[in-house]
């Protein structure tokens, strides 16, 4: 046992979701020291508390500790972490079959889930499945995932895509771009940008086609807004990829094909049953 006391500063969002009890959590939604993710899991016993702590850092890596003195967070996200008494540091978080979502097939060729069951880190590579917008229209999009049912608390996410078109029908600049986005829900502005729960997941991504010369764009984003709760209680609530294009902005169909990984970061806290 180390018999240290280890703050960690940050800025958070404490939720005390859940009272009293063995297995009860304390989650610190955040962002520290970039775009780290700290998971606090206090397990409550007569005698004191202990439980342990996982750091999931940005280049992959997480950090596990286990602690005998349990964890304070006070009114200014500091969390507080008493008797150490080991720690483990792994290339990438455990991978997780329990409590995960269901890929479609047709627009993801794999998901890579991991985290511990209840915490989740979901990677989806996308297939390149061609999605078209005709000429005249605004949007289109393609069904990428769908979480177990309960509320689900988005904690992060990313895009790191490669968006390839297969058609030359935009207009010159500055009317030849296009947007994509990750939402909840298919996007129906019908003025080609995303808005709203059309981009409430991964928030929206302009493109710039270069006159319609270039082509093959990369489309690099980040997460909305941290902390966002869906409630899928009812119906399991569903992962969009969605694409817009304003109708002055091209001169024919255009035809997009995503491909690259969309990751979110997550938890279900559960049903009413």
């Amino acid at each position: 046992m180390f018999g240290i006391s280890v703050v960690f500063a940050l800025m958070v969002s404490v939720m005390i979701g859940l009272a009293g009890g063995p297995g009860a959590w304390q989650n610190s939604s955040e962002d520290c020291w970039g775009a780290n993710r700290i998971q606090t899991y206090i397990d409550k016993h007569e005698q004191g508390t202990a439980g342990y702590m996982m750091i999931f850092q940005a280049d992959g890596t997480w950090s596990e500790f286990a602690m005998s003195g349990g964890a304070t967070i006070d009114t200014n996200g500091v969390i507080t972490v008493k008797e150490i008494t080991s720690s483990t540091t792994v290339a990438s978080p455990p991978l997780c079959s329990s409590d995960v979502g269901t890929i479609n097939t047709t627009n993801v060729t794999s998901v890579a889930e991991y985290g511990n069951g209840i915490s989740h880190r979901s990677i989806l590579t996308l297939k390149g499945t061609a999605s078209v917008i005709a000429d005249g229209a605004f949007e289109n999009a393609q069904l990428l995932y769908t979480f177990p049912e309960g509320h689900i608390v988005l904690e992060g996410g990313t895009a790191d895509m490669v968006c390839t078109m297969t058609s030359t029908n935009f207009n010159a600049s500055s009317s030849d771009l296009y947007n994509v986005a990750v939402g909840s829900v298919t996007n129906t502005d019908n003025d080609g940008t995303i808005s709203a729960t059309g981009a409430d997941m991964i928030a929206n991504i302009s493109m710039d086609t270069v006159s319609g010369t270039n082509l093959v764009l990369s489309a690099q984003g980040a997460i909305a807004t941290v902390g966002t709760i869906y409630d899928g209680t009812s119906t399991a609530i569903a992962v969009y990829w969605n694409w817009a294009v304003p109708a002055a902005n091209d001169s024919g169909a255009n035809t997009n094909h995503p491909s690259g990984t969309v990751t979110l970061d997550w938890k279900n806290m559960g049903t009413y049953e």
